[in-house]
């Protein structure tokens, strides 16, 4: 039976503890749930993306790994187990042709392939490379990931009444549904993006030493604009954004066909580059 308490003159029911226990847990439950089924949402929304940037992504490397092959870049017929991820395709051929560092007995990033390039035709003293690319060899396999890991609880919880009512399973049975469609899309989502990291961590390194190398890039104008404040800021404008790769944020200059006006494939740089120097 239900405790009163009298407070100036009116009378409040007081819930039995059980009860305000089955609420607070229906509560957490839905809770979860419905910050589960955002992130959901989030990861969901981002592999359209991902899997568009990693097919861009691909198509530019094994445009390069042509362009190496046919500038007379060392190459060597490999098994499947050599071949990094960024050069392989034919998934059924078990042996690809790839530019190859006979000295180190490993397969030349597309960085060091376009450098090899460069100091044969005697063009640089140095390696050309800025603080983004510096060094000999950068490992793409090394490329730091994005993901890490599930921003919320994801654990069911358990702390439940002696006799849980049909509004709570209920609750539970959500939360658990939550949990798995999250599995779902994070088996998806997570690889996806490491994979994109790996080829970002090899296309990135040789797209600054084409730029370095003198490739053309889109035309840059400067100009100062001057803020409320009046603090004076630099903007760099160059061609339009929906031209720029989705791998190739704003900071980094663009490969340019200066006669047909579109952008320059990266292998079709790297012709550019054997051919003029």
């Amino acid at each position: 039976m239900c405790e009163a308490a009298s407070v100036a003159g009116t009378t409040t029911a007081i819930e039995p503890p059980s009860t305000q226990q089955e609420r607070d847990l229906v509560l957490q439950l839905q809770e979860q749930r419905d910050q589960i089924m955002h992130h959901t949402a989030e990861l969901d929304a981002k592999i359209s993306p991902l899997e568009e940037m990693r097919r861009d992504m691909k198509t530019a490397l094994l445009g390069i790994l042509e362009a190496l092959c046919e500038a007379g870049v060392p190459c060597k017929m490999k098994r499947d187990e050599f071949v990094p991820v960024w050069y392989s395709a034919n998934s059924w051929a078990n042996q690809q042709r790839i530019p190859w560092n006979d000295a180190e007995k490993r397969a030349m990033t597309p960085q060091e392939g376009i450098q090899w390039i460069v100091a044969k035709a005697g063009a640089c003293t140095s390696s050309s490379t800025d603080s983004k690319s510096k060094g000999s060899h950068s490992d793409p396999s090394n490329a730091a990931g994005t993901h890490t890991g599930s921003p919320i609880a994801t654990t069911v919880p358990v702390i439940q009444p002696e006799a849980e009512s049909a509004e709570s399973a209920r609750a539970r049975e959500e939360l658990t549904s939550a949990l798995d469609d999250l599995a779902s899309v994070e088996s998806l989502q997570v690889p996806l993006q490491e994979m994109c990291d790996m080829l970002k961590g090899a296309l990135l390194p040789a797209h600054q030493t084409l730029v370095d190398a003198g490739a053309p890039v889109a035309e840059q104008r400067m100009h100062q604009r001057q803020e409320e404040e009046g603090n004076s800021v630099t903007d760099n404008i160059t061609a339009a954004s929906g031209d720029r790769p989705l791998w190739l944020d704003e900071t980094r200059s663009l490969l340019w066909n200066q006669a047909a006006g579109t952008p320059m494939l990266l292998g079709e740089a790297v012709k550019w580059i054997s051919e003029r120097l």
